[in-house]
C-alpha cells in the first residue's frame, strides 16, 4: 500500500478527527491486517535504516500462522512480510515483543516472548536473527529454568554480544515464576545470566529493553510488585546491580513500562504508566521521569492527567535540542492516546490525538516498548497496537515534529 495514495484520504480524516492539537501532519503509511497473510498488531517500535527503510516486529499475523512476523515498509510505503513465525511446534519463536536492531550487515535481531522450549508446552522464548532475505535463524531458546523466560529487548556492544532482560525465570521467588533475570549472548550462542532479580530490595520483572553506556554499564526498570511502584537498576560489568530508584507508587511515578533514553546530559529518562496525580481513578495517568546516573536527582518532567493522555508505555525519544517525544496509550480526545511533545523547557504538547473507529481509523493505542524514530528530517515514525484495517490490525505512521 502506497502512503502517497492516502494523502488525500488522511487529510479528509484530519478533518473529521483533528482538532486544534492535530495541527500536525500525520500520515498513515500503513494498515497493517489488509489481507490474512500480513502482520497484525505491531508490538514494539520501528527500527529505520539508513535508506529509509522501516522495520518492525507485529504480535500476531503472519503468512498462514498467525504467530507473528517480521516486516518492512519501503519509503514508497511498500508493505513486506519478511519472516512469518510458525510457533512452538516449529520451535523458532512465537509474538515478537519489542524492537528489533541491526549489526552493520543489516541482519535484525528481536526476541519472541514465547515460542522455542519449555513453559508448558506455549514456549519461553526466543532470541532471533532475520537476514535481509528473510532467512531467520533462532540464536538462544529459553529453557524457563536458571536461564529465564519470556525476553523482552535487544542491545548489542561493539563485539556482537547481545544484552536483555527476561521477565520471569531464574528461581522460585515472585509466586514461584521467577523474578526476571538480565543476560548475554555472545555470537557463539553462549548464553549467560549476569544477574537474577530476587524480589526483595532490587525489584522485579525487568520491562522493555535495556540502555548500555560506553563504559559497559546497563540500566533499566522493573514494573515492582512487593516494590509497588517499580525501580530503575544499573548493573556494572562486574555483575553488582544498584537500585537507583525505587518508586514510591504516588507523585514520583509507579509501575514503568518503558525503557530508559540517554538525555543531553547523560541522564536518564523514562516513564511510568501510573502515578503523578490523583486522576485516572486515583491511580495517577502515569509520568515523565528523569534521573542522573548515579541514582540522585528524580523527578517528574510531566506529569499526565488524562485529557493530555495516560499510561505513556513508549520509550521517549529526544532531538538535538533536547525536546522528548512519545505516545500515551489510552486518553487524550478520542480516548485512543497521543502523540505528545515535551520541550527542553519544560512545555507539553499534544502534537496528535488518535482516532480510530468508524471513519477515522488513524491508529489507536501508541504502542509501548518501543516508541518513536526520529530521522534527520524531523519526521516521527511509530506504530499502535490497534486501528486500521477492521480496527485491530494497527497502523505505521509519520508526523513532522
Amino acid at each position: 500500500m502506497h502512503w502517497i495514495s492516502r494523502a488525500v484520504a488522511t487529510a479528509a480524516l484530519l478533518g473529521l478527527c483533528a482538532g486544534a492539537t492535530n495541527a500536525n501532519p500525520y500520515k498513515v503509511l500503513y494498515r497493517f491486517g489488509a489481507t490474512p497473510t500480513d502482520a497484525g498488531q505491531p508490538d514494539g517500535g520501528l527500527y529505520l535504516d539508513g535508506a529509509g527503510n522501516l522495520y518492525g516486529a507485529s504480535a500476531s499475523g503472519g503468512d498462514g500462522y498467525f504467530r507473528g512476523a517480521v516486516y518492512r515498509i519501503a519509503p514508497d510505503g511498500i508493505e513486506s512480510v519478511l519472516y512469518s513465525f510458525k510457533g512452538v511446534s516449529a520451535g523458532d519463536g512465537q509474538g515478537p515483543n519489542s524492537n528489533l536492531i541491526a549489526d552493520a550487515n543489516g541482519n535484525l535481531f528481536g526476541t519472541t516472548g514465547n515460542g522455542g522450549q519449555g513453559c508448558s508446552g506455549a514456549g519461553c522464548g526466543t532470541v532471533f536473527e532475520v537476514s535481509p532475505s528473510g532467512a531467520e535463524t533462532v540464536l538462544y531458546k529459553f529453557g524457563g529454568g536458571a536461564d529465564g523466560e519470556n525476553p523482552i529487548g535487544l542491545v548489542m556492544d561493539a563485539s556482537g554480544n547481545l544484552y536483555g532482560a527476561t521477565e520471569r525465570g531464574a528461581g522460585t521467588g515472585c509466586d514461584g515464576s521467577g523474578c526476571g533475570t538480565i543476560f548475554r549472548l555472545a555470537p557463539d550462542g553462549t548464553e549467560t545470566v549476569l544477574y537474577k532479580f530476587n524480589g526483595a530490595n532490587d525489584g522485579q520483572y525487568p520491562v522493555s529493553r535495556l540502555l548500555l553506556d560506553e563504559q559497559g554499564n546497563l540500566y533499566g526498570a522493573t514494573a515492582g510488585q512487593n516494590q509497588p511502584g517499580g525501580t530503575v537498576f544499573k548493573l556494572s560489568p562486574d555483575g553488582t546491580l544498584s537500585t537507583l530508584h525505587t518508586f514510591s507508587g504516588g507523585a514520583d511515578g509507579a509501575a514503568p513500562a518503558s525503557g530508559l533514553t540517554f538525555g543531553k546530559h547523560g541522564e536518564l529518562y523514562g516513564t511510568t504508566i501510573l502515578g503523578g496525580g490523583s486522576g485516572c481513578g486515583g491511580a495517577g495517568c502515569g509520568t515523565i521521569y528523569k534521573i542522573n546516573r548515579d541514582g540522585t536527582g528524580e523527578e517528574v518532567v510531566h506529569a499526565f492527567n488524562g485529557a493530555d493522555g495516560s499510561d505513556p508505555e513508549s520509550e521517549v525519544v529526544l532531538d538535538k535540542r533536547g525536546n522528548l517525544y512519545g505516545t500515551t496509550y489510552s486518553s487524550g480526545e478520542h480516548n485512543w492516546g497521543v502523540i505528545y511533545e515535551l520541550t527542553h523547557d519544560g512545555s507539553y504538547n499534544v502534537l496528535y490525538n488518535f482516532c480510530s473507529r468508524g471513519e477515522c481509523r488513524d491508529g489507536a493505542n501508541g504502542i509501548g516498548r518501543g516508541g518513536l524514530v526520529l530521522d534527520s528530517h524531523n519526521h516521527l515514525f511509530g506504530t499502535t497496537e490497534q486501528g486500521g484495517h477492521r480496527d485491530f490490525a494497527g497502523v505505521a505512521f509519520t508526523i513532522r515534529k
